[in-house]
């Protein structure tokens, strides 16, 4: 009896000193040990811990001033989750814990896909290469999951499997299968480590394009590369404004030796892309800007170009969970320096009237 009150006892007092330094474990010890082991193993080991619920607290940073709206919801940020850390959807909840105005899970396909072969992520400086090769639980096992409180913004994001015979059927059957779960959904056609170049030809992406349109009952978004070339950029872009396309994602990975690249050093890339896209079509498709943003002015030089909400990846790999309210935080106050009331107010601002003029001049002499 003696025996079991000592044990009792013991166990009370360490579940205690867990129950109320378990911040302060995770940031001391918890989050530095996963970080010291092999990338996906470090990644699977979070998305577990975090579909469980267990988590460090972050005290969420809110502004006025930092609250959207897009595709009909508000948003209380313009900081969301890219496609590619919950590839299946079975931690989102926890992480809207982290200050995230909306998370966006994917990428998955119309069948179950073990990607490439391992290892197939690397960390270096303020970077990530991957090629995963889109693996994920499949499309059937994932969409149970999808469900959220209704003031939540949820975007999935789709592509397909590398041995797709028909892969516009594939894109339609997932867009009609989420009309009835997802907040926006993204068709992902630009993933540089599959088998399939869709992106690159006019006529898949022209297709894929309109036919996912027509069945489309949620906001459709397209997701495009931040290297991509800039005749396949207007192409793209007027595709998107001839069939009402809802938004795009600029971008993706960036092309490297055997994978993709995210990071710091895709960072004025995307930006220099998303800036390209907003003189193409005159700001009439909202911009979701992504890639290296790790400070509140990455986010904000890209917002100026004509991004309506950002993403962020790599940054929280980096950062941890305090990534989402450093960058918001640093946005209100670069704002609030502009003389912006709103994140409204200041996306597409760098787009003055002489200098739309040069790059109009620019691109007609050398991509004409």
């Amino acid at each position: 009896m003696k025996l079991l009150r000592y044990t009792v006892a013991t166990g009370i007092s360490a579940a205690s000193a867990i129950l109320y330094n378990k911040d302060k474990i995770a940031r001391d010890y918890v989050i530095p040990y996963i970080y010291s082991l092999d990338p996906e193993k470090a990644h699977n080991i979070t998305i577990k811990l975090l579909s469980l619920g267990i988590s460090p607290k972050v005290e969420v940073y809110e502004n006025e001033s930092l609250k959207c709206h897009l595709f009909g919801k508000p948003f209380k940020n313009p900081v969301g989750l890219a496609a590619g850390f919950d590839k299946n959807a079975v931690a989102y909840r926890t992480l809207y814990d982290w200050g995230f105005s909306f998370i966006e899970v994917g990428t998955m396909t119309p069948l179950p896909q073990e990607g490439n072969q391992k290892p197939r992520i690397f960390r270096f400086e303020n970077s990530i290469k991957n090629r995963c090769g889109l693996n994920n639980d499949g499309i059937d096992n994932i969409l149970p999951r999808l469900f959220h409180p209704v003031d939540k913004t949820l975007g999935v994001n789709i592509g397909i499997n590398n041995d797709s015979e028909n892969i516009v059927n594939d894109y339609m059957n997932q867009v009609i299968s989420l009309n009835r779960c997802a907040d926006y959904t993204v068709i992902n056609i630009s993933c540089p480590n599959v088998n399939h170049n869709i992106q690159g030809n006019r006529e898949l992406v022209e297709k894929i394009i309109m036919e996912t349109r027509k069945v489309s009952n949620v906001p459709l978004v397209i997701k495009i590369s931040p290297d991509i070339g800039n005749k396949q950029l207007k192409f793209i872009a007027n595709k998107c404004l001839e069939y009402n396309i809802d938004g795009i994602i600029i971008g993706n990975t960036a092309r490297c030796v055997e994978g993709g690249l995210s990071g710091e050093p895709i960072r004025d890339m995307a930006t220099q892309t998303i800036r390209d896209f907003y003189r193409i079509t005159g700001g009439k498709i909202p911009i979701i800007g992504c890639g290296g943003i790790f400070t509140g002015r990455d986010a904000y030089e890209k917002i100026k170009e004509g991004a309506s909400l950002v993403q962020i990846y790599s940054a929280m790999i980096f950062n941890g969970p305090e990534a989402v309210n450093t960058i918001n935080t640093e946005l209100a106050e670069l704002l609030k320096e502009d003389k912006h009331t709103s994140i409204a107010e200041a996306v597409g601002k760098n787009h003055t009237y002489w200098r739309s003029i040069l790059d109009t001049v620019y691109y007609y002499l050398n991509y004409n």
